[in-house]
């Protein structure tokens, strides 16, 4: 019998999987450090989550993620 696979933690703290199967993630870097002089719009664009592109990633992760 194969053992099962263990979820990788790290990862399920850092992506979030939609209900269509994209992985979402949040963009790098502080949101308070050293953005006294970006722009509102950049400073929210900062906050929200974006989508992973690649499909050789996105496979990856989700094996990662859904491991058992």
């Amino acid at each position: 019998m194969a053992k099962k696979g263990k979820t990788h933690k790290a990862t399920v703290k850092r992506f979030k999987i939609t209900s269509r199967g994209k992985l979402l993630h949040k963009k790098q870097g502080n949101n308070e450090h050293m953005m006294a002089h970006k722009s509102a719009r950049a400073k929210n664009r900062k906050k929200n989550m974006t989508s992973i592109g690649s499909k050789d990633q996105t496979r990856n992760l989700k094996r990662l993620i859904r491991a058992s």
